[in-house]
């Protein structure tokens, strides 16, 4: 550390200022938003930090400080999402980083694809959004998702046509034998005549 930069003391005499309930409660609000700030101040010290010295000096200090590399990761994250401009004061460090995750990062472009992040960080405010309420919400409308939930609709489409095939082939109905004989040939190689050996 530098000689300009002095380290950050707590003064825990402020606590026997304290008298009643409104002290209180605003003492722990502004705790509270200073917990946010220094979030912020860690975010952008860290992302500044990979700039300037390179992504190596990441894992140096993952190391010094005992925290995950991912960690680190997410608060450059984070910040980089969301430059200071861009922040929304009624919202929380970790919903920012959680409506991050709505955009796609490009490593080699070194920016985000889409801005996706700024409407939902503006619906965390707007409907009152925890981060686990903003995840599940972000989860449920990504395209890879939705992909997914079409993929599982059409193989229970298809589960349920094979089954109502099979039925009635087995009743003898010849057009679902042939369905049925023909899926087992582009499964397993056979024809008709191994099948019916």
């Amino acid at each position: 550390m530098s000689d300009d930069t002095a380290p950050i003391v707590l003064d825990y005499s402020l606590l026997n200022q304290l008298e009643n309930y409104e002290d209180y409660l605003s003492f722990y609000i502004q705790l509270e938003e200073t917990s946010g700030i220094f979030s912020w101040l860690r975010a952008d010290s860290l992302l500044q930090m990979s700039e300037r010295l390179g992504e190596t000096s990441l894992n140096q200090l993952s190391k010094d400080i005992r925290q995950p590399r991912s960690t680190i990761v997410n608060y450059i994250r984070a910040a980089k999402a969301f430059p200071q401009d861009t922040r929304n004061p009624m919202a929380t460090f970790s919903a920012h980083l959680e409506a991050s995750f709505s955009d796609s990062y490009d490593e080699k472009e070194g920016k985000f694809i889409t801005n996706n992040r700024f409407e939902w960080i503006n619906k965390v405010t707007e409907n009152s959004l925890s981060t686990r309420q903003l995840h599940r919400e972000i989860q449920s409308v990504k395209p890879e998702n939705l992909e997914n939930e079409n993929i599982k609709l059409k193989v229970t489409e298809i589960m349920r046509y094979l089954g109502a095939t099979k039925d009635k082939a087995l009743r003898g109905e010849e057009e679902s034998k042939n369905v049925i004989f023909a899926l087992h040939e582009q499964l397993y190689g056979r024809n008709e005549e191994t099948l019916t050996k």
